[in-house]
C-alpha cells in the first residue's frame, strides 16, 4: 500500500505539511563545476534562441508524469528527460520542435554542464525563475538524492537541498515554498518544505501519528492521504486546519488531478472473481461524489495522462511485434500500440494512433502539441529491441525528439 501512495504522489501535482523544526540543509552556494563545459566540445551545433525574459509564474508549470517522464511547460520550450541515447536533460523548442540540451554553449562537451549533471532527475518543478530538479547523487560519490536549482537559461546551478543518504521525491511548488518526501531509515517518510527565498528546510508532518503519502495541490487548496490511510484529506490554511473528505480506495494508484476533479482507473471484478483496473473514473474535489467516465471493454486499463478536455489511454493486454528476442520469441508489445482518448466528462471513446513499433506510457497536451513519451521497438541486427523515447503526435503519426 505504500507504494501506492508513493506511485499516486507522482502522478498529481503535489502538497505538504509544514513543522518547527529545520532539518540539516546544504548552504545555497553555486556547484565548482563550470556550465561552459570543455574546450573540446562539439562546437557544431548552436541551439535555437529561447526568450527566457519576462517568464512569469503563471506562465510556467510542470505536467504530472512517471518517474523519468515528466515534462515541465516554460515559456518558449519544454523540458524533459532525455533517454534516447542516453540519459541527458535536453528542451524542445516550441516553435521549431528542434531539441537540444539543457546547456545554451555550442561548445560544451556537455559534461559537468546542467544538461549532464541534472541527466538523473526523477522529478522537476519551477518556481520563482527555476529550475528545481531532484537528482540521485550516489555516481558521484556520494549517497541519497540532492535538490538542485537553475535558471532557465541554464546558468547558476546551485545544489540547494542535500538528504544525508536518504531518497527524496515528488516534489511540489506552493507559493514559495517547495515540498517532497524524504525517505527515513526507520521506513517511515518525512514531508519537507523548502524555503526558496530563505534556503531552510523544515520537516513538517511531526504533528501527525501517520505519515503523509499523497499530495497535491488544486485551486486554493492542498489535497492529501496518510500511508495506510484511504481517506483523502484537504487543508486550505497550509495545514493550519484540515479536513476529512472522502474515501478513494477504489481507485488505482495511477491518478491524475485537474481544478475540480480527481481521475483514475477503479478496481472492477471478472467472472472469476479477480480484480483488474477496468473503467475510468472522476471523483469532485469538492463532494467526493464518483462518476464513470468510461466503462472500458472488460480488459485491463492503462492510464495514460489527461489534458484539458480528455482522458488518454490504452488496453493492456499485450501484442507481439515483428521482432524478435534473442531466444526467437516475439518482442510484446504491452499497449498494442493503441492509445484511445475519451472527454473528460464521458462520451464516445477514438483510437489517436495505432503503431506497433510504440508502447505510449505517458501523453501531456502543451498549446496545440500532444507529447508522448514511451519506447520505441525496432529490428537491431538480428534481434529485436526497444528505446525510450519523446515524441509529438500528430495525425496518429510519432514525431520522435532527439537531442542535437
Amino acid at each position: 500500500m505504500k507504494n501506492v501512495y508513493k506511485l499516486l504522489a507522482a502522478l498529481c501535482l503535489c502538497m505538504g505539511l509544514i513543522s518547527c523544526h529545520d532539518s540539516q540543509t546544504a548552504p545555497l552556494t553555486p556547484l565548482e563545476s563550470s556550465s561552459s563545459g570543455s574546450s573540446a566540445g562539439n562546437g557544431t551545433v548552436v541551439p535555437d534562441g529561447i526568450d527566457t525574459a519576462d517568464m512569469a509564474q503563471s506562465d510556467v508549470y510542470s505536467l504530472p508524469g512517471v518517474g523519468l517522464f515528466k515534462l515541465i511547460n516554460a515559456p518558449g520550450m519544454v523540458i524533459y528527460t532525455d533517454q534516447s541515447q542516453g540519459a541527458t536533460l535536453a528542451y524542445v523548442n516550441k516553435t521549431t520542435h528542434n531539441s537540444f540540451y539543457f546547456c545554451f554553449d555550442p561548445t560544451c562537451s556537455h559534461y559537468d554542464c546542467p544538461a549532464d549533471i541534472l541527466h538523473l532527475t526523477n522529478n522537476m518543478v519551477y518556481c520563482n525563475g527555476k529550475l528545481y530538479a531532484v537528482c540521485p547523487e550516489p555516481e558521484r560519490g556520494g549517497g541519497g538524492t540532492s535538490l538542485y536549482s537553475v535558471n532557465l537559461d541554464a546558468t547558476d546551478l546551485r545544489k540547494c537541498y542535500t538528504s544525508d543518504g536518504n531518497e527524496i521525491y515528488n516534489p511540489l511548488v506552493w507559493n514559495n515554498t517547495i515540498l517532497f518526501s524524504q525517505g527515513r531509515t526507520d521506513g517511515g517518510e518525512d514531508l519537507i518544505a523548502y524555503d526558496t527565498e530563505t534556503g531552510k528546510a523544515s520537516v513538517i508532518n511531526d504533528r501527525y501519528e501517520l505519515d503523509i503519502g499523497t499530495y497535491f495541490a488544486a485551486r486554493d487548496a492542498i489535497y492529501y492521504t496518510f500511508i495506510g490511510d484511504t481517506y483523502l484529506y484537504r487543508t486550505r490554511d497550509f495545514f493550519e486546519t484540515s479536513e476529512k473528505l472522502f474515501d478513494i480506495e477504489k481507485m488505482s494508484n495511477r491518478l491524475y488531478g485537474d481544478q475540480t476533479h480527481l481521475y483514475g482507473v477503479e478496481y472492477v471484478r471478472d467472472d472469476n472473481g479477480g480484480v483488474y483496473a477496468g473503467r475510468i473514473v472522476r471523483c469532485s474535489l469538492e463532494t467526493g461524489d464518483m462518476e464513470v467516465v468510461y466503462d472500458g471493454h472488460g480488459e485491463p486499463l492503462y492510464f495514460a495522462g489527461i489534458d484539458d478536455d480528455c482522458c488518454y489511454f490504452s488496453y493492456t493486454t499485450g501484442t507481439p511485434t515483428p521482432y524478435k528476442r534473442s531466444d526467437g520469441a516475439p518482442i510484446v508489445n504491452p499497449s498494442g500500440g493503441v492509445l484511445w482518448r475519451i472527454p473528460k466528462s464521458g462520451g464516445d471513446e477514438e483510437v489517436i494512433m495505432n503503431d506497433i513499433d510504440y508502447d505510449i506510457s505517458y501523453v501531456g497536451k502543451i498549446g496545440d502539441d500532444l507529447y508522448v513519451l514511451g519506447h520505441k521497438y525496432y529490428e537491431r541486427g538480428s534481434v529485436g529491441g526497444s528505446k525510450t523515447m519523446t515524441g509529438i503526435l500528430s495525425g496518429g503519426t510519432v514525431k520522435e525528439i532527439t537531442p542535437r
